[in-house]
């Protein structure tokens, strides 16, 4: 269980296949509110104040949880010192008992409650997406679909007179993600699309292989210029599938060489 303190109201823990096994629990009994559901949570809510003191108080929680694969889940733990603010997703919330025994879950979005057992059970009604997304997980992971969407975003419904915004939104949620041997090779294609690509990219390392990783968004170019641009990648490195929140697991766990703009620093070397 590695927790990583984002700022001071928000934290982001990656829950790994190890952590599930040591509870001897399933990703998809998040949903159901299951007694090592509950247990999880509570040590991961422990871990976190322990290792990076974040604290609670009665503030109320916000958890955004992606799954990144069948045996590994981000959460991203967010405090709402105004949930008013929040959409209409977020409306339902309760606060935590006084004594931090944190009894709930995570999915879209978690918050605290008191140890009545009606109101964590509501709790846990919010979580029900986490299967959906997890089946989507095990879908892309095997037909290599490389377009995805936010899990945040998976239960959202969208009106006609949203539809222009969202579609100029949803060009910058595509992404492909590319891995090269080493970094002569992307600096090879990084100087064939000097000058053809200008979207948002960036450049990891991934010290247990020793090989380098693309993410490379679509941004503002077209559909066919964005394809000449994978075609050219794949001509010195492949393309990988990719699978909800791919890129917190990368930022996680791989070196950031280059952020937002590595084709761009690269190609005029």
């Amino acid at each position: 269980m590695k927790i990583e303190k984002l700022n001071e109201n928000q934290i982001r823990c990656t829950l790994s296949k190890a952590d599930l096994e040591d509870h001897n629990i399933r990703l998809t009994e998040l949903a159901y509110g299951t007694d090592r559901a509950k247990a999880l949570f509570r040590d991961m809510m422990q871990k976190a104040s322990d290792d990076v003191g974040f604290e609670v108080g009665d503030i109320p929680l916000m958890i955004e949880a992606i799954p990144v694969n069948p045996d590994c889940l981000v959460l991203i733990v967010t405090k709402v010192e105004d949930p008013e603010e929040l959409d209409t997703r977020f409306s339902k919330f309760t606060k935590p008992a006084p004594d931090d025994d944190y009894e709930d879950e995570d999915e879209d979005e978690f918050y605290e409650d008191t140890d009545e057992a009606d109101d964590s059970q509501t709790i846990f009604d919010m979580l029900d997406n986490i299967v959906e997304n997890l089946e989507a997980v095990r879908k892309n992971a095997a037909t290599g679909t490389d377009s995805v969407s936010s899990a945040s975003a998976a239960d959202t419904g969208t009106s006609k007179s949203e539809s222009a915004d969202d579609t100029q939104k949803s060009n910058y949620d595509v992404y492909r993600i590319f891995v090269f041997s080493t970094l002569d090779s992307i600096t090879m294609a990084a100087g064939q699309l000097n000058g053809l690509y200008n979207g948002e990219n960036s450049l990891f390392k991934n010290d247990s292989d020793s090989r380098y990783y693309l993410i490379l968004n679509r941004s503002e170019h077209t559909s066919d210029e964005f394809n000449m641009v994978c075609n050219t990648l794949c001509e010195f490195g492949s393309k990988i599938k990719t699978s909800y929140a791919m890129p917190y697991h990368m930022a996680e766990h791989f070196q950031l060489i280059i952020q937002a703009n590595a084709l761009q620093t690269l190609g005029v070397l």
